[in-house]
């Protein structure tokens, strides 16, 4: 599983990038959101590069909340002693944000390390405002003091229009959170996972993590609770905190957490819908592939030199094979073809002196073999007549047709009797 950082981390580069340029005084005006329900609007002028106007618009809080001018309970004092003379609570905010904050960078402190723990508070405020009523409660708990709203059920915001609850004790501090999801895929992965979740911690690594539980209604704890304030349809998810859990630097981590658990949920689950569509599309491509695989061979056929025919090689064929033929059978082929070529002119050669030979033979020969080319002229003639005449009348081509038939058996006739 991956924890999510506190600090913003577009915003802490902004910074970063703003305290190096100082002397450039760039223009600046950003706007972005985090988380989907957190809203940051960063400005900044070339004429004073060292202030920049930090505003943040929160959730909506819903009706069981209790908010102070749009803020948290104890969300003030907590900027104040964190950020010092580095950051002035302008009241009242810009349009549109619960807060804004005036940044003097002028104000920082001149070691580096310590400029950069400045610029991680800053981009740390979404931890600072939301978690303030939480940071008070756990205070008590790690020192072990009575709050003021002992064993009442406290509700914070930490979506829109949707809370947690936080039931403080002197040893103990119980925080209970309705899983609310808009898609019904998620509604399934995420119930998978917090089932999943609540028995990873009986494992053995995890003995001092705090109690964690997972159910499909809600703890008796909440029964005064309204209705409407706990619909849930992925279940409900307790925490059990001890003093152990708050002591020292563990109170940021945990507050944290806890303020951003709905968000470490569906990130997870995103995280799910995106390696399983992965897996699904890398599974229809190998079905894909096997059906491919299975698909008939197309077989050509292709005539050789001796009139015979031969199937082509298939592309599903080896490729040693293939080099086999290419290397092997290819130049008896082109032999083949050399062969045919000398065959050919030796027969025409052989031809013409048989031809030759007869024609010195006998003066009888000679007159037949001339009356037959005169009667081929006379054919080629008559057949060209012929054809011309076809184009206008079947009926004389049919006559044109027998007078050379006529003339074919005459000139035959008296060439046998020569």
């Amino acid at each position: 599983m991956i924890l999510l950082q506190s600090p913003s981390k577009y915003m802490l580069q902004i910074l970063t990038t703003r305290l190096q340029n100082l002397d450039k005084g760039v223009e600046l005006d950003c706007h972005w959101n985090e988380f989907g329900d957190v809203r940051y609007h960063i400005q900044g002028s070339m004429k004073n590069p060292n202030l920049l106007f930090l505003s943040v618009s929160l959730p909506a809080p819903p009706p069981e909340t209790v908010s102070i001018g749009g803020l948290p309970p104890g969300a003030i004092d907590a900027i104040k002693s964190a950020y010092g003379a580095v950051a002035q609570i302008l009241d009242p905010p810009r349009d549109g944000f619960s807060l804004t904050l005036k940044l003097n960078f002028s104000k920082l402190p001149p070691d580096e390390e310590e400029k950069h723990m400045s610029l991680l508070k800053i981009a740390s405020v979404r931890e600072l405002v939301l978690g303030a009523p939480l940071r008070v409660f756990l205070k008590h708990l790690g020192s072990r003091t009575a709050a003021s709203d002992l064993d009442k059920i406290v509700a914070l915001v930490h979506r829109p229009m949707e809370s947690f609850f936080l039931i403080p004790q002197v040893d103990k501090a119980t925080v209970v959170f309705p899983m609310r999801f808009k898609d019904s895929t998620d509604v399934v992965l995420a119930t998978s996972f917090l089932q999943e979740f609540v028995d990873a911690r009986r494992s053995a690594g995890l003995s001092n993590a705090p109690l964690c539980s997972w159910s499909t209604t809600p703890p008796q704890e909440l029964k005064e609770v309204p209705s409407e304030a706990l619909s849930a349809n992925a279940g409900y998810v307790s925490f059990v905190i001890f003093p152990r859990h708050v002591e020292g630097r563990r109170l940021d981590r945990t507050v944290w957490s806890l303020s951003t658990f709905h968000a470490f949920v569906s990130y997870h689950v995103k995280c799910s819908e995106g390696f399983m569509h992965t897996r699904m599309r890398r599974r229809v491509e190998s079905l894909i592939q096997v059906l491919d695989r299975a698909r008939p061979d197309s077989e050509e056929s292709k005539k050789s030199i001796k009139n015979r025919s031969f199937k082509r090689l298939s592309e599903g064929r080896s490729e040693q094979f293939q080099i086999i033929y290419f290397k092997v059978l290819e130049p008896f082929s082109e032999l083949l073809l050399l062969v045919d070529s000398v065959y050919r002119k030796c027969t025409c050669k052989l031809y013409l002196i048989g031809l030759r030979f007869s024609l010195s033979t006998s003066h009888s020969s000679r007159s037949w073999i001339g009356s037959l080319l005169s009667f081929e002229m006379k054919s080629q003639q008559n057949g060209g007549k012929s054809s011309i005449s076809s184009e206008n009348s079947d009926k004389t081509t049919k006559t044109n047709k027998e007078n050379t038939a006529a003339l074919y058996r005459n000139e035959v006739d008296r060439g046998l009797d020569q």
